[in-house]
């Protein structure tokens, strides 16, 4: 009996154990990334602390790796390195160990170059000119300095700091490279300022030596596409890159390093400018696009991913922009699909564009400011017809271009951004497709000459409640040429167009006209608003000059107003700096009289109105 409780006893304890044992491992296993190795072995361990199970448990395979320095073994499967050693070389600089090639070291200035690796074999210095080709010395690799450049000895008195630019050449100089020794010392900085608003520069190479650009070295080279630097630039200053539109940043890096400060190196919150890191091995910019200029059809820049191109960023260069529908990369050709929000903003240079075919988008801001721009023309087949893909106009795409005098909106359109033509004060009409089934906020705010034709019969679902936000006239169901509503506002006014060069509003209750765009008068130095115009045989008073009807006309010296008029509107004659005289066929208290908007006549010249009884001067003295 004694016997049989010892056997009963010693199978629980067995199944005690046994169970532990399954308890202790009742776990899915997590393994380490990181390998974990001994001398002779390698192995993952599992993320739980208590748990010693081990996974892919291993013997090392060493394979044998060098530099110029050393040799040693190392696993190649977790890196595991031992018997680091020192080279031993023989007569034919070959060591007899590992057999490399010993490779001497040599060093340069910007006048020599020389091998000096005393420490390793027996090589002397000796000086040796350098041996230019193409501006890169053929035996080192030094690059020699663009000429020009200023540079001025840092107080250590060891190194120099480029400053600027020569006077004669500062406004050519448009590819640069920054020396990386001068009078035989380092170029270690880029002083603040030194290329401050240099606008044809368009390249910059920057040498291994220097650790500092400082603030705003490089602001307002607005031309400059690509700047290159290296990981011995440990800081950049607040401003370095700011208003460089079109920049792409290649950077030696693997990420931003902590000393370069880059809140800046944007256009604003939802536009920055596109950095490639690790850039001596890698050509794709952080957000995933390749870029490249195309010099076929003048200097256009453009990024490519995936199966498509955009047009990019553009840096302002010269008016001679040529937009393709595809380009060719690397022996691949792609259609150019959109162009990229921000491509031409702020360019004051271009005056005309040419959308093409297979571009889907116009991005937001595209053209936002360009201040010189005059034309957006659209791509035609050979029926003079309109043959383009676009289908959305982008937030802002063509705002405050205010040389901006006409803008067609193509059939395919489907979708018009918020403020797509805020502040294009001088076009006067344009005609919405009934294609176009979403228009954001404010698309045509402070556009107040205009006249806006709709081809559809009342406001779609999809446009905004503001979308008009400056309550311009509108005609709905309009039809080009055909028998449909083409004149009758939504308020049952009439718009009348006297061949292009005035456009009148009609009140058909009272007769009465208000004169809201007249074409020739940025062009005119006199300006004469008629009393009167008939429609239909009907004669119609003109009573109101609209809101801003000649502000920011550089050229009117005079206006001639009749009588009839009772209203000038707001801002109407701002900014006519060289305004020195108003007709007015009124008496001095009838001009009195005249209502007149806010601002009406701010910022003109110092003009007099003469009246019919007398003369008044501007401000409102008797003379």
């Amino acid at each position: 009996m004694k016997r049989k409780s010892i056997i009963i006893f010693a199978i629980i304890v067995l199944l005690c154990v046994m169970c532990t044992g399954l308890v202790a491992c009742k776990h899915n296993h997590e393994w380490n990334i990181e390998w974990s190795n001994n001398e002779t072995h390698h192995w993952h361990d599992c993320t739980k602390k208590k748990c010693k199970e081990r996974n892919d448990y291993a013997e090392h395979s060493f394979e044998l790796n060098f530099d110029n320095n050393y040799h040693w073994h190392e696993c190649s499967v977790c890196g595991y390195e031992k018997d680091k050693v020192v080279h031993t070389y023989n007569s034919e600089d070959i060591c007899t160990l590992c057999g490399n090639k010993h490779s001497h070291t040599i060093k340069y200035d910007d006048k020599n170059h020389w091998y000096d690796c005393s420490d390793i074999c027996d090589i002397s210095k000796e000086e040796v000119n350098h041996t230019f080709e193409k501006g890169k010395c053929a035996v080192c690799g030094f690059m020699k300095g663009s000429e020009g450049l200023i540079y001025s000895l840092n107080t250590d008195g060891y190194s120099y700091t480029v400053s600027g630019v020569e006077r004669d050449i500062e406004n050519m100089i448009t590819e640069v490279v920054i020396s990386e020794y001068y009078d035989g010392k380092p170029v270690t900085v880029i002083g603040d300022k030194a290329f401050y608003g240099k606008r044809a520069l368009s390249k910059v190479y920057i040498p291994k030596t220097v650790a500092t650009i400082k603030e705003r070295a490089f602001y307002g080279c607005s031309a400059l596409a690509e700047i290159y630097i290296p990981t011995s630039v440990k800081d950049i200053e607040e401003g370095v890159f700011e208003n460089c539109y079109g920049i792409t940043i290649n950077a030696q890096a693997k990420e931003k390093p902590a000393g370069w400060i880059t809140y800046d190196w944007k256009i604003d919150q939802f536009s920055r400018y596109p950095i490639v890191w690790n850039a001596d091995n890698n050509n794709v910019a952080d957000d995933g696009y390749i870029y490249f200029i195309d010099t076929n059809r003048g200097t256009v820049k453009y990024g490519i991913k995936g199966n498509e191109a955009i047009v990019a960023k553009q840096p302002i260069t010269n008016d001679n922009i040529e937009l393709r529908p595809a380009v060719e990369y690397d022996g691949k050709t792609y259609n150019v699909t959109s162009i990229m929000g921000y491509a031409f903003y702020r360019n004051d240079v271009i005056t005309q564009i040419e959308i093409q075919r297979n571009t889907l988008t116009i991005g937001n801001y595209a053209f936002y400011a360009c201040s010189n721009l005059t034309v957006v023309n659209w791509r035609e087949n050979g029926k003079n017809e309109i043959d383009v893909d676009v289908e959305e106009i982008g937030a802002c795409a063509f705002a405050e271009c205010n040389l901006l005098d006409s803008f067609v909106i193509p059939d395919t359109v489907t979708s018009i951004g918020a403020a797509m033509l805020q502040g294009c004060d001088r076009i006067s009409k344009i005609i919405i497709p009934d294609t176009v089934v979403k228009i954001g906020s404010d698309a045509f705010r402070y556009c107040l000459k205009l006249v806006i034709k709709c081809e559809a019969q009342a406001k779609p679902n999809d446009w905004k409640d503001d979308w008009n936000s400056s309550n311009r006239p509108v005609i709905w169901g309009y039809t080009d040429g055909g028998d449909g509503n083409n004149n009758i506002t939504s308020d049952g006014r009439i718009i009348l167009e006297n061949e292009g060069v005035s456009i009148y509003l009609l009140n058909t209750q009272d007769r009465t006209a208000e004169v809201i765009f007249q074409e020739n008068i940025m062009d005119s130095k006199i300006a004469n608003i008629p009393s009167y115009t008939t429609y239909n045989s009907i004669n119609y008073n003109m009573t109101k000059i609209g809101d801003n009807l000649f502000a920011g006309n550089s050229v009117l010296t005079k206006i001639v107003i009749p009588f009839t008029i009772k209203s000038i509107g707001v801002g109407a004659f701002a900014n006519c700096l060289l305004l020195e005289e108003i007709e007015y066929s009124g008496t001095m208290e009838d001009w009195t009289n005249i209502t007149k908007g806010s601002g009406w006549n701010s910022q003109t010249g110092d003009y007099i109105i003469k009246c019919s009884d007398g003369t008044i001067s501007k401000s409102g003295e008797v003379l």
